[in-house]
């Protein structure tokens, strides 16, 4: 469409003049858009372009039309004087489809990638060695694909009458159901079948939403806790022999109808490997057939034996540069043109027991200087009753070029908008800040990363996160107020800096740079008018120089990686707010029943401190510490009459007291930064033997935080005196949690906390605070 244009007054912001093309964008009239600031219409700052002189005067961010609709948008800004006004000029266009297709472009580029690879894994296994290949592709297509269950059903002796499940792989925590689907009858899933028949994929984003005809299949789907399934046929030869399966259980899973291609693509890989073994036998029945199909095939094939060259296929010619008469070249002339390292590699190959050889890359000059990148895989065939080898390769360069020189640019666009997305995205303010150095480090080719903020209070820079083999360490690292630091050098000259030798700089303290393999290292400052918000290292082993061209390239990151570092700081500000409400929200709950005064504090530290006994991570620790805050938040529903009655509760009361726990899911479950830490409200009255409520749950059908939990809660409220009971002794508690081991409590839990309580000293009930 033409450009759209906006002008208007830079002092008020409110906008004196749009173009046609502007309102047509807008959806509003001439005069509905003269009553608008630039506010109401550019939602995310993107209009900084002109009201910052020191900023660049290009952006993007997202543009609000008259019906609430947004879209990406790149707006170009500067700024004119006419009659003493000061104006502003906006060029506004519409990016959304080009960023679309660039995300499509790269997704597609890994995918085609990842075939192939895969293309290639089978070519002359042996047959012994099929399934463990099978197998080591399942898991390599469930990584990629990010399901949690990935499989092969197979129907058995070829027939469409049982089918077994005869390759699996689950991602972490999903259990195997391999061993139990054996020898199904194939009647009991005809929904599935008929669409199998017609080549159809059969692609179920949502289980519950499944067809009445596809109502066996839901019901064996739901029983499993499978919330959606991607099943494509596998045929051979026009028949069909089985089906791939993937499967989400966590979460509902979209898959992209604009994949087929591509899973079609993957079922044939394996329909073909399954199939694999009767070609090899095929092949070695027939070394007629064999030679013919080696001549004809668009791969290099060379058949050697000993120092002699006994067949050469067309495309290794073109590759050797040799002809027919390479036949009869001497042992000398043979090695130099196969190459040394590959003959090096051949001999080992043939001192070892094995009939083939997985693809390995090499590097391959001819004698013309051409060079080729070649995966090249190994078969030993027999002629004459003698052993030759049968040397198979893919042409790889052409791939690897496209890699090196187009890819690589789409990857490093591709970063900036992951990077640039940050600053919108849910993350926590310690993982938006790794995932910031995991990407820098990556894009950048550096060997690390560094990530520090700095700390006004103080005057320093603090470590927050790094990438490669020193992140464990760099948060810790101790120096001395004195010491000179890159990040202190690079946020006061206020631009980036190279120092191509760390040891030889003056900007970075010796005992420091000892510590780390670094050669040279580039500052990045980040600051936000005029404030310093931190810095970005990035560190090579290897002395190096920078071109102009790399370092405006690592300059086109400043500002994305700002928007990130603004977004890190205000969600560490949110998060203390939300706590600082959690913990008055938990005082309320003590105040209002006086005997459980310290008995959120008391049970929410011992939660998160068998949080860290048992390994988990921050993030884990600060929903354990805001579910054990919230465990009794249900009890703001239940009337005082019976919340605070003297006596025991009467059945019709306890029923009521009960609800607490739903009340409490109730009440938070629409609080999106709550959600992961409910379980405890919830589920912290559930018994591990199925005696607890609001569910009845069982076993590890409890959340592992709830369980944990309930065992803190019981503990402490023995230990606590109430106004109808004393505490007890310590043994006697010991002795109840024991009992109550595979009843009450989860088993694998009791020995870990009776070492915990047995370690605590009295001054740890005195110091309640908890630090995360």
């Amino acid at each position: 469409m033409p450009e759209a244009y906006l002008i208007g007054d830079l002092s008020t912001q409110k906008v004196l003049f749009a173009n046609r093309a502007m309102l047509h964008f807008s959806g509003y009239s001439y005069n509905e858009i003269s009553q608008l600031t630039i506010d109401d219409i550019l939602i995310d700052q993107s209009h900084h372009v002109i009201t910052d002189p020191n900023d660049n005067n290009y952006s993007e961010g997202f543009f609000q039309s008259k019906n609430g609709n947004r879209f990406l948008v790149e707006v170009n800004g500067s700024i004119l004087e006419d009659d003493g006004i000061i104006l502003f000029i906006l060029m506004i266009r519409d990016i959304t489809e080009r960023k679309t297709k660039y995300k499509s472009l790269v997704a597609r580029l890994d995918m085609e990638a990842m075939l192939a690879g895969l293309s290639t894994r089978f070519i002359n296994l042996d047959v012994n060695d099929i399934p463990s290949a099978i197998q080591s592709v399942i898991m390599e297509v469930g990584d990629f694909s990010g399901a949690d269950r990935v499989y092969i059903f197979e129907f058995d002796d070829g027939e469409l009458e049982t089918m077994t499940n005869t390759y699996e792989w689950c991602s972490t925590g999903v259990i195997s159901r391999q061993n139990i689907l054996v020898r199904l009858p194939v009647v009991m899933f005809p929904w599935w079948i008929e669409n199998f028949r017609k080549g159809n994929i059969v692609n179920i984003p949502d289980v519950n939403l499944m067809p009445p005809e596809a109502s066996t299949e839901k019901e064996m789907l739901l029983l499993h806790s499978i919330r959606s399934v991607l099943l494509i046929p596998l045929f051979l030869e026009r028949k069909l022999i089985g089906f791939l399966g993937f499967e989400a259980l966590h979460d509902f899973r979209e898959w992209p109808e604009n994949n087929n291609r591509f899973l079609k693509m993957i079922g044939n890989i394996f329909a073909n490997a399954l199939a694999h073994k009767k070609d090899v036998i095929a092949l070695q029945q027939s070394e007629k057939r064999y030679r013919d199909v080696v001549e004809s095939s668009p791969n290099p094939m060379v058949v050697l034996m000993g120092n002699q060259i006994l067949m050469v296929n067309s495309a290794a010619k073109k590759i050797l540069r040799i002809s027919e008469s390479g036949m009869s070249l001497k042992s000398s002339e043979v090695k130099k043109i196969i190459s040394p390292k590959i003959y090096r590699y051949i001999n080992k190959f043939l001192k070892i027991n094995a009939t083939n050889k997985a693809p390995i890359e090499f590097e391959y000059i001819n004698s013309d200087n051409e060079r080729y990148i070649l995966d090249i895989c190994l078969q030993k065939i027999s002629i004459d009753n003698e052993i030759a080898v049968l040397i198979m390769a893919t042409d790889l360069t052409s791939r690897k070029i496209l890699e090196s020189e187009k890819v690589e640019n789409i990857k490093f666009r591709f970063a900036i908008d992951k990077i640039s997305l940050l600053a919108n995205s849910s993350q926590t303010k310690q993982e938006t800040l790794q995932f910031l150095a995991d990407q820098l480090g990556e894009i950048l080719h550096a060997n690390g990363c560094f990530v520090s903020l700095w700390d006004n209070e103080n005057n320093k820079a603090v470590p927050v996160a790094a990438y490669g083999p020193y992140r464990h360490i760099y948060r810790n690292i101790a120096k001395d107020n004195n010491e000179p630091t890159l990040t202190a050098s690079v946020l006061k000259s206020k631009k980036i800096m190279v120092v191509p030798d760390v040891l030889k700089s003056p900007h970075i303290s010796k005992s420091i740079a000892e510590k780390f393999p670094s050669k040279t290292l580039i500052g990045i400052p980040i600051l936000h008018k005029e404030k310093k918000l931190g810095a970005v290292l990035l560190a090579y082993n290897k002395l190096r120089n920078f071109s102009l061209d790399e370092i405006s390239r690592i300059d086109s990151l400043v500002e994305p990686i700002k928007l990130v570092f603004l977004k890190a700081q205000l969600h560490e500000e949110i998060e203390i707010a939300y706590d600082q409400t959690l913990e008055g929200w938990a005082r309320a709950i003590e105040y209002r029943e006086h005997e459980l005064l310290n008995h959120t504090r008391t049970v929410t530290k011992a939660s998160v401190e068998m949080g860290v006994i048992l390994g988990f991570s921050n993030e884990d620790l600060i929903q354990i510490k805001r579910g054990a805050l919230l465990h009794d938040i249900g009890k703001m529903g239940i009337e005082d009459r019976i919340l605070l009655k003297n006596g025991k509760l009467s059945d019709e009361e306890f029923d009521e007291m009960k609800k607490h726990t739903t009340l409490a899911y109730e009440m938070l479950k629409e609080i999106r930064y709550l959600k992961p830490a409910l379980d405890i409200p919830l589920n912290h009255h559930e018994h591990w033997d199925g005696g607890g409520y609001p569910r009845g749950l069982r076993g590890e059908e409890i959340p592992l935080f709830a369980r944990i939990f309930t065992l803190v809660d019981v503990w402490d409220a023995l230990s606590s005196k109430r106004p109808y009971k004393e505490p007890w002794p310590k043994e006697k508690i010991r002795a109840y949690l024991l009992d109550e081991s595979g009843k009450l409590f989860d088993p694998t839990l009791v020995p870990i906390f009776l070492q915990f309580v047995d370690n605590l000293t009295p001054d740890w009930f005195d110091n309640l605070k908890i630090n995360i």
